[in-house]
């Protein structure tokens, strides 16, 4: 999938403290470029070396609607079948989004600010 098909959302992997992190940035995407940016975000999830994966997601500005919470709950049942772990920590939340997002991972971590969900997922 390329990165026009998701708008401006963007799915790519980033480093912190030495750890692996796949960062979804779905800064302003509506619901539909959402579900998309999961799917994108799923594939590079199952293709990671590592079976224990780190996500990273910043909320800022977007829209969530139910298809959303559905696609990526799919996301983590195909995840966790194929024997993956993830640890999550989103940011940029409004309150909604949170308990949307948390519906999907429940001990999902948000954070106040980007800095503060990487030294979640890193400690």
């Amino acid at each position: 999938m390329d990165k026009d098909t998701v708008k401006n959302g963007k799915i790519e992997v980033i480093y912190h403290k030495g750890k692996r992190i796949i960062y979804a940035d779905f800064t302003g995407l509506s619901a539909d470029h959402f579900i998309k940016a999961i799917a994108e975000m799923e594939d590079q999830s199952l293709s990671s070396p590592e079976k224990n994966i780190l996500h990273l997601l910043n909320f800022t500005d977007c829209w969530m609607n139910n298809e959303a919470k559905e696609r990526a709950d799919k996301m983590m049942k195909k995840l966790m079948g194929a024997g993956f772990t993830v640890r999550t920590a989103g940011f940029g939340a409004a309150r909604v989004q949170g308990v949307i997002a948390r519906g999907v991972k429940s001990d999902m971590y948000i954070g106040r600010t980007k800095a503060d969900a990487l030294e979640h997922l890193t400690d």
